[in-house]
């Protein structure tokens, strides 16, 4: 799963790769994404957190060398009926 994405000639234990963007406007608008690949167990772990103000997201993306795919969510400061109104503003 993970191997394709890197240099063949080399032996790979772990690799990992960041990202963030971010708007510093009147609220801030940030998104962060981390990718993990386990060459071992050929298990990728991606994570994203999308924030707006004080109120964030989290989701985990874990997919196995089986293709199992395993995805949580972890919210921070919204509340069970605020996250559908809080998806839509992410996407405006």
């Amino acid at each position: 799963v993970c191997s394709s994405d890197l240099d063949k000639s080399k032996s790979y234990q772990k690799y990992s790769e960041f990202r963030k963007s971010y708007f510093n406007g009147p609220s801030m608008i940030e998104e962060v994404r981390e990718r993990t690949c386990d060459g071992t167990s050929g298990t990728v772990k991606e994570t994203t957190t999308r924030r707006i103000g004080d109120k964030w997201c989290t989701i985990e993306e874990e997919t196995k060398k089986n293709g199992e795919k395993v995805t949580r969510e972890k919210w921070h400061n919204v509340s069970d009926n605020e996250v559908d109104k809080f998806k839509k503003k992410w996407e405006k």
